[in-house]
C-alpha cells in the first residue's frame, strides 16, 4: 500500500496481481509451437508482467535469459517464433494484448486507491487508527479495544452484511485475488461499466486451410493416428502456393476441396505436399497461353476447309 504522501503506483500494483491469459487466442497464436517453445513464451509474458515498464530490453542475451532459453536457441529457433509475436513499447519488447489487459487493470486499481482515499480507509488523507480526529491526541488502547468489541457485536445483529470495503490494491503477490471482472464484483459501478468479452478475430490463412483439410483448425489434429498438419513445413508450402504459383488464399481453398472430395481414405495426408500437384495443375491452366483459331492458307476461305458432301442413293432412285 502505498505510504503517507506517496503518490499511488498502478503499475507497480499491477505486477502483484495474477497474469490474465486468454486461452484461445494464446492456443491460436502457438498453434505450431513445440513444448519448449510454448514454455520460452509464456516466461517472456510472465516476466513483462512482473515489471512496471511490461516490457523486456531487445537484446539476445536478456531476451534467452528471460525465456530459460541460451542464446543460441533464442538467436535460431525459438526466437524466430517468438518475436513476431512481439511490439515495441517503452524502449523494449512487450505484447499487445498483454499491454491491453495491464491497462484494463491499472485503471481499476487506481480508480480503487481512489475511493479508498476518499473514504479514508487507510491512506494518506484517511483518519489514523487510534488518533482521536476531534482533540488531536492519542486516544487510549482500552477504549480502542471496547468499540472494536462493541462493533463487532453489532455487526452481528443483521444477517445480510455486505461487503463494506474493496479488496486492498497492493494485497501481497503469495495471496489469491478478485480480478476487476469476477462476478462476485457485479454491484460495484466501475465493474458494471467495464463489461469484456473475448477479443474477436478472423480464421487465420493456416486455420482456413486446415478446415478445408478436415483438419482441427486450432492444433491441426487430423485423422485417427493423431497426425498434426499446419507445422512450420507445411506453412512454407503454401507460402510457395502463395508467391511462387500466384495462387490465392480463395484459389488454394477451392483445390483442397475438390481434391478432398475424390480423395481415397486409404491414402493418408503426411502434410500440404499432397495437394501441390493439384496446385500445380491449376497454375498451369491459368497461366497457358490464350488459344486462338489457326490463320487461313492462301485461297482458302476458312482456316478449315469444310468438305464436299455427295449423296449416294439406291440406283433405283437414280435417273
Amino acid at each position: 500500500m502505498a505510504g503517507r504522501g506517496q503518490e499511488f503506483d498502478a503499475a507497480r500494483a499491477r505486477t502483484k496481481r495474477p497474469l490474465p491469459l486468454w486461452v484461445d487466442a494464446l492456443m491460436r497464436d502457438t498453434s505450431t509451437f513445440e513444448a519448449d517453445e510454448l514454455g520460452a513464451y509464456l516466461r517472456l509474458l510472465m516476466t513483462m508482467w512482473s515489471t512496471p515498464d511490461l516490457c523486456i530490453p531487445d537484446d539476445p542475451r536478456r531476451l534467452a535469459r528471460a525465456a530459460g532459453v541460451s542464446k543460441k536457441l533464442w538467436n535460431g529457433r525459438v526466437g524466430e517464433l517468438i518475436r513476431p509475436l512481439l511490439c515495441e513499447h517503452s524502449g523494449g519488447l512487450s505484447q499487445k494484448r498483454l499491454i491491453e489487459e495491464a491497462r484494463y487493470i491499472e485503471r481499476h486499481l487506481a480508480a480503487q486507491s481512489k475511493r479508498k482515499r476518499a473514504s479514508g480507509e487507510g491512506s494518506e488523507d484517511g483518519p489514523v487508527p487510534g488518533w482521536d480526529d476531534e482533540r488531536g491526541s492519542q486516544r487510549d488502547p482500552q477504549l480502542l479495544r471496547h468499540d472494536a468489541r462493541e462493533n463487532s457485536a453489532n455487526s452481528l445483529k443483521s444477517p445480510d452484511q455486505g461487503q463494506t470495503a474493496d479488496i486492498s490494491a497492493d494485497s501481497p503477490g503469495n495471496l489469491p485475488t478478485q480480478q476487476p471482472n469476477n462476478p462476485t464484483l457485479g454491484r460495484r459501478e466501475d465493474a458494471r461499466a467495464c463489461p469484456r468479452e473475448a477479443p474477436p478475430s478472423e480464421p487465420t490463412h493456416r486455420e482456413r486451410l486446415l478446415e478445408a483439410m478436415g483438419a482441427d483448425p486450432v492444433s491441426g489434429l487430423i485423422g485417427p493416428n493423431g497426425r498434426i498438419l499446419g507445422r512450420p513445413s507445411d506453412m512454407e508450402v503454401a507460402r510457395r502456393w502463395s508467391e511462387e504459383l500466384g495462387l490465392g488464399i480463395e484459389d488454394q481453398l477451392g483445390v483442397i476441396r475438390e481434391v478432398m472430395r475424390f480423395k481415397d481414405p486409404t491414402i493418408e495426408m503426411r502434410g500440404f505436399g499432397y495437394f501441390t500437384p493439384a496446385m500445380r495443375e491449376l497454375a498451369s491452366a491459368r497461366n497457358a497461353p490464350r488459344l486462338s483459331p489457326a490463320a487461313p492458307k492462301d485461297g482458302a476461305s476458312a482456316p478449315h476447309p469444310m468438305p464436299t458432301i455427295t449423296a449416294q442413293l439406291p440406283k433405283e432412285y437414280q435417273k
